[in-house]
């Protein structure tokens, strides 16, 4: 039985994230580094060109979100500029289809062009993702890679290391990598064997 692909934690490991950027000029590194902005081609600094960070009136601030690579069949973190600090609105970033560079990469989200994730709250180390009905109509391995990319995104936030989900606000069984079902919390650990393969 050949082994399943493990989930990509780290920016530097994922090839077709760095084949984009060095087709783009920026020079590719072992070691994650910040790109001073002389460094980066204008033209994708203008394309993705959103509020500046700090801005009082925008709320925009950097977070981390998780898409799914399926040439590795693995999750690769993002960084996007979303407005407001809150774990919902960091959340619907994974509703969002990809970005030109992200798609360019090979990136997608399996909740893109959805209405999935209802709301979310946070409890100490936990946050519980509320889903709405829609989440029903994700069929097969994509509701398990829905889950990772909802987990991984959630807990690359500080303080936040399990994640509970319900469906109006009741309790609901999600599937973990292991293809079981569980209505408790989960973490990353439940994903380590990794996404299924395409």
């Amino acid at each position: 039985m050949t082994p399943r692909p493990r989930l990509v934690a780290a920016t530097g490991s994922a090839a077709a994230v760095l084949a984009l950027a060095a087709a783009c000029g920026v020079p590719t590194d072992d070691e994650a580094r910040i790109a001073r902005p002389e460094d980066v081609p204008f033209e994708l600094l203008e394309a993705e060109r959103r509020p500046e960070v700090g801005d009082p009136a925008a709320g925009a601030t950097i977070a981390e979100v998780y898409l799914v690579a399926d040439q590795e069949a693995a999750l690769v973190p993002v960084a996007r500029r979303v407005t407001g600090p809150s774990l919902a609105a960091v959340l619907a970033e994974l509703e969002r289809d990809p970005t030109e560079a992200e798609s360019a990469a090979g990136l997608r989200s399996a909740l893109a062009d959805s209405d999935v994730i209802a709301g979310a709250e946070v409890a100490g180390d936990t946050a519980t993702v509320d889903l709405s009905d829609d989440f029903a109509a994700i069929g097969g391995s994509e509701q398990l890679t829905a889950i990772a990319q909802i987990v991984f995104t959630a807990t690359a936030r500080s303080g936040i290391d399990r994640v509970a989900f319900t469906i109006e606000g009741a309790s609901v069984e999600v599937p973990r990598g292991d293809g079981s079902l569980t209505s408790g919390a989960v973490t990353r650990d439940d994903y380590a064997g990794g996404l299924p393969g395409r």
